[in-house]
């Protein structure tokens, strides 16, 4: 069998100063898994941030709201975040189920926010 390899062109408008090395191109920058230690990262300039889940370690309000400050102090254009299975607290579902008790929680002041 024999692979052709994929070749995708996008044509959009310039969000960032044309690199040098590749103009015309979309940056992504991506990440996941920072648990709550966002502030300590040197995040490259892009077109597109991509948080890929567990941005904040324990799931608390104050975590996600940290998180979300340091997120619109970024000069991307466009971001996009998934929560991930830390960040349960921004599952509406997961909330009802913890108050309806069928779920365990470690922190029950946590809880009493919701």
């Amino acid at each position: 069998m024999r692979t052709t390899p994929l070749s995708l062109t996008l044509t959009t408008p310039t969000l960032l100063p044309p690199s040098p090395s590749w103009p015309g191109c979309v940056r992504l920058v991506c990440m996941s898994d920072t648990h709550g230690r966002h502030r300590e990262l040197q995040v490259p300039p892009g077109d597109i941030l991509i948080h890929s889940g567990d941005f904040t370690n324990t799931g608390t309000f104050s975590e996600v709201q940290d998180f979300d400050d340091w997120l619109g102090s970024l000069p991307h254009r466009h971001k996009v975040v998934v929560p991930g299975n830390h960040d349960s607290v921004m599952d509406q579902e997961v909330r009802e189920l913890v108050k309806r008790g069928e779920v365990e929680v470690f922190n029950e002041e946590e809880v009493n926010k919701w």
